[in-house]
């Protein structure tokens, strides 16, 4: 039998396909799942097509493993960056506050949903808007809106 006329059977890819993603688990990343994801869809594209030989199993599957890599990153870029752990101070840039307590010789106080935060800026009085414009520390850099 030559190598051209072997054939994998379509349900050994699709059992290949799963068990790489199962791995996945036990590995950190995500580089596995794409990898199985490439030898399930190979594994319905040599069920609807029974008289695919090696060769063109494996092209199908080369060529599914660089579609799903390509994906992955296409995927990795649009997807918004999570917050960084303890920086929630980051999340307030840009928004507007209003001073819980006046701002004097340059520190005062702005109620943030259930919290108060230490600001830095102008002197204002207490009920002033302010927007956020940077984080220094534990404190919040404000400037009048």
């Amino acid at each position: 039998m030559l190598i051209s006329d072997a054939v994998i059977p379509a349900w050994a890819w699709l059992a290949a396909g799963i068990l790489v993603m199962a791995a996945e688990m036990l590995l950190p990343g995500v580089y596995l799942l794409w990898i199985g994801l490439a030898g399930v869809a190979t594994g319905f594209v040599a069920y609807l097509l029974p008289g695919l030989d090696l060769v063109a199993e494996l092209a199908v599957f080369a060529v599914f493993t660089v579609g799903a890599v390509i994906l992955a990153r296409f995927i990795g870029k649009t997807q918004s960056p999570a917050t960084p752990l303890n920086e929630r101070g980051a999340t307030l840039v840009g928004r507007i506050l209003v001073l819980s307590e006046p701002i004097v010789g340059g520190v005062g106080r702005a109620k943030e949903g259930d919290g108060s935060w230490r600001v830095l800026g102008p002197d204002l009085p207490a009920g002033s808007s302010v927007k956020v414009v940077a984080v220094e520390g534990g404190s919040l850099r404000v400037e009048n809106s």
